[in-house]
């Protein structure tokens, strides 16, 4: 009998996942192409979580 673990459910792979979601938002909202929409589209967050991160940045 083999053991089965689902990877995407791991609490470390989580948080690396977020961690890499806010690197890119961050990237996206500096180079000021995008919508604070299109951003949370493409990457498939909300609007929210994009206007929060972006609400943190200093420039």
């Amino acid at each position: 009998m083999g053991l089965t673990y689902n990877i995407t459910e791991d609490y470390l792979y989580q948080q690396g996942k977020e961690t890499r979601n806010r690197e890119i938002v961050v990237k996206m909202v500096r180079d000021k192409t995008l919508t604070i929409e299109k951003i949370a589209e493409i990457l498939d967050v909300t609007v929210e979580y994009v206007k929060g991160v972006a609400s943190q940045l200093k420039d």
